[in-house]
């Protein structure tokens, strides 16, 4: 039986999960001709200044090398395949900026998601312990810069 911090955990990812699939569209203004990532899910195309949303289909992610949705197999994270086997169900921190998380479930690789949206902006890292996107000065290291501090009680008498 799942305990209630693994519950609220899950049914967390899947609401990642599903704020994830929503696609933003990068500002193209100024940008090179190109495609520009949204985020695992989707990408930009940008031509001429003017921007066209491409999403990606199942078990396909953006890959940055390709400049399209390729499946997610085919090239490593943070939106490429992560291995889940020997893992619980949960979300897990795509090392080393944090800025991504990939969700296991019955030990199956599900997809990988940013905290930003557009990936390139914003100051969000993933907070495994919490299974949630934080500011990094509130998570500890390695993906933060938040110093652990004992809570009442933890105090020892030196």
């Amino acid at each position: 039986m799942p305990s209630l911090y693994q519950t609220v955990g899950v049914s967390l990812g899947l609401l990642f999960t599903m704020m994830a699939g929503v696609s933003a569209q990068v500002d193209c203004t100024n940008r090179p001709d190109g495609a520009y990532d949204n985020g695992c899910n989707s990408y930009t195309i940008c031509t001429g200044g003017v921007g066209v949303v491409v999403d990606c289909g199942p078990e396909t992610a953006f890959n940055p090398a390709s400049g399209q949705c390729d499946p997610w197999e085919t090239f490593p994270p943070p939106c490429g395949w992560s291995n889940c086997t020997g893992l619980v169900d949960s979300l897990y921190t795509v090392y080393p900026d944090c800025k991504y998380f990939y969700t296991c479930q019955n030990e199956m690789f599900i997809g990988a998601f940013p905290c930003n949206n557009p990936p390139d902006i914003g100051d969000l890292v993933f907070d495994q312990p919490r299974q949630v996107c934080n500011w990094d000065w509130a998570v500890p290291p390695p993906c933060g810069t938040a110093v652990p501090t004992a809570l009442p009680g933890q105090l020892k008498n030196v």
